[in-house]
């Protein structure tokens, strides 16, 4: 799972479940891992993990003094999420609300190739527009 990027103790609500729940959730890379602890804060328990591609923080207007989000995914039924300070929940809105970055890199694909440079010496056309484009970059075109 590697490294986590973020730690907190947090509050879930679930409509299956009444009331709130207790839980350590976990960032990583490629999930949120949820956990319950103990009321001795000795053991703790697995509760799922959800693929971060797959679900999303959404905003809710929540009542004043409350830092709440919602967790909605395709596979998922929503759970409220409340935070215990600020802080933990902007980190956790702002880590669950960014786009997928892997989605968008093509693993295996060699970058694109580079224009070459021209060498050898330029014909008088070339040397014209060059002049021009100068000429303008410099406020005298």
């Amino acid at each position: 799972m590697g490294q986590p990027g973020y730690i907190s103790i947090v509050h879930i609500i679930n409509t299956q479940r009444q009331g709130l729940q207790e839980r350590l959730m976990l960032l990583f890379p490629e999930d949120v891992l949820l956990l319950s602890v103990d009321s001795k804060r000795l053991n703790v328990k697995y509760e799922g993990r959800l693929a971060r591609n797959g679900i999303k923080a959404v905003e809710r207007t929540a009542r004043p003094g409350r830092l709440e989000f919602e967790l909605i995914g395709e596979l998922l039924e929503p759970l409220q999420v409340s935070c215990t300070c600020l802080e933990d929940y902007q980190n956790w809105v702002f880590h669950l609300q960014q786009p997928d970055r892997r989605s968008h890199v093509t693993e295996g694909h060699p970058p694109p190739p580079l224009h070459p440079k021209l060498q050898g010496s330029r014909k008088p056309t070339q040397e014209l527009i060059t002049a021009a484009d100068q000429n303008h970059i410099n406020g005298r075109g």
